[in-house]
């Protein structure tokens, strides 16, 4: 038997690009002073976080300044640099978070004065909607909105779909039965797509199709969700929980459009 020991000399090679800073842009402008603290990612019910910060130079700065800075609302999208290049260097930039600015605040300790700035991504949008009513299908693949009636999907097993879909915003659907003796079964697909197309404009986030999502869901049906009351994020949970599917936010890739998808 022979005790061979074989010695390898380690590979060093140097990256392509450099290590850089994520790029910040503020309302579509790229934006030199802040810095980006933590990024966290996560699926409901967390979902994505970013903590930024501005260091003030002179730390001066009064609590009434700070919107002439930066501001809550105000669009933030942080992006990375990587390499598309094949046996080139081809910088490109990939959004790795988009989102909302939702809280600003100023901090001092140390001698040292910042601002704190929380960004969230499309789901505190979500949080601050409240799903009611119902949209019936009436005609022509029109709808009227029933504010006070409730909003529940097959209640007690009964199906109350429309057996038409309707359109609006461009977007095809099924709705509310007006009478229960017309109803059809929602799936568990109809009802996600239901509250995506009712409440979310087109333009501001972009959504599954329905045909992907009769692939995640397996063609389940819905039984007995009541949404009422619910703010339009725990509204997709309950429906997506009988399906056994969770969803996120993602920065969407497209330079046009909404810059966000889920």
């Amino acid at each position: 038997m022979d005790n061979i020991i074989d010695f390898f000399q380690p590979q060093n090679n140097d990256l392509s690009i450099g290590a850089s800073a994520p790029s910040v842009y503020l309302d579509g402008q790229w934006c030199d002073f802040l810095i980006v603290e933590k990024i966290t990612f996560a699926a409901d019910a967390d979902f994505n976080q970013a903590t930024l910060s501005y260091y003030s130079t002179d730390n001066s700065l009064l609590p009434e300044e700070v919107a002439s800075i930066v501001c809550c609302g105000q669009k933030i999208v942080i992006k990375s640099v990587y390499d598309t290049g094949l046996g080139q260097t081809r910088p490109q930039e990939l959004p790795i978070f988009a989102g909302i600015i939702e809280n600003v605040d100023i901090e001092t300790g140390g001698g040292e004065q910042k601002i704190k700035i929380v960004a969230k991504d499309f789901s505190a949008r979500l949080k601050r909607k409240t799903v009611y009513g119902r949209n019936v299908y009436s005609s022509d693949s029109q709808a009227v909105f029933i504010a006070g009636a409730d909003a529940i999907f097959n209640p007690s097993g009964s199906p109350n779909a429309s057996s038409q879909n309707i359109i609006q915003n461009g977007r095809s659907f099924k709705a509310f039965a007006l009478s229960d003796n017309e109803g059809k079964f929602f799936s568990c697909a109809d009802a996600i797509y239901y509250l995506l197309c009712s409440y979310i404009p087109p333009d501001e986030l972009v959504i599954p199709s329905l045909e992907q999502l009769k692939t995640l869901t397996g063609g389940a049906n819905i039984f007995d969700v009541d949404i009422t009351g619910q703010n339009l994020i725990e509204a997709l949970r309950r429906c997506c929980k009988q399906a056994g599917l969770r969803f996120k936010f993602v920065p969407s890739i497209g330079t046009t459009g909404a810059a966000e998808a889920m």
